[in-house]
């Protein structure tokens, strides 16, 4: 939503102009992981060894995708060199970086967890703006120095623009009340997601501040999707 008008600026449509944000779901952050056989256990050590000229490479879902941006992003504010391998999606990415095939990922939490407990993934930095609950020892961008590094995933729903209020309303009230179910708020923390919920007002800020902080982004990193 916030990415590919900057990428495709031929859509067919404009999501500030033709869709109506209901409600954000959730957000997530991004996580650098470094497979354990490189035997790297912080973002300090992983970015020495690359100015010392190792040659290492990231995985990320595919090209322009937000772990790609992070990477690149992330790269440029360390100085560091490291090749791009974009997957599509995010399971053949996660498997090949669990196999040792690319040394290094960029993905969500929820979907290497299960490798952070068994020891083969670990965690070297988060992009949120604090911690995680779910990995409490696992520092910020922010932390290791990269102070403009929060970059959050999320989820929402939206609508055609020009949708009744009574009926946005009824649609914002549904789906605030789904989200705040207890079932469904501690499956988003099992996940290390959070549950916004927000109103569409509120929602409808954050997805036009998000489009111009992405296309800041974009323009920086000079990321195509080929």
């Amino acid at each position: 939503m916030s990415i590919n008008p900057h990428l495709f600026p031929k859509q067919p449509y404009d999501v500030l102009r033709d869709l109506q944000p209901v409600s954000q779901f959730s957000r997530s952050v991004s996580t650098l992981f470094a497979h354990r056989d490189l035997g790297i256990t912080s973002l300090a050590q992983l970015e020495a060894r690359l100015r010392d000229g190792a040659r290492l490479a990231y995985a990320s879902t595919g090209n322009a995708t937000i772990g790609h941006m992070v990477g690149e992003i992330w790269k440029r504010r360390a100085g560091v060199d490291v090749t791009h391998v974009p997957y599509q999606g995010t399971a053949p990415a996660v498997r090949d970086f669990v196999g040792g095939q690319v040394p290094l990922l960029f993905e969500t939490p929820a979907a290497v967890l299960e490798h952070v407990r068994t020891g083969v993934a670990v965690p070297l930095a988060l992009t949120s703006a604090q911690r995680l609950p779910q990995l409490p020892d696992v520092p910020t961008f922010v932390e290791a120095g990269h102070r403009d590094m929060v970059f959050d995933t999320w989820q929402g729903a939206f609508t055609r623009r020009g949708v009744p209020a009574p009926v946005l309303a009824a649609l914002h009230r549904e789906i605030a009340r789904a989200l705040r179910h207890p079932d469904v708020v501690r499956s988003h923390e099992e996940q290390a997601n959070v549950v916004v919920a927000n109103t569409p007002d509120a929602f409808e800020r954050f997805v036009a501040d998000e489009t111009a902080r992405w296309g800041r982004v974009v323009a920086e990193t000079g990321v195509r999707i080929s």
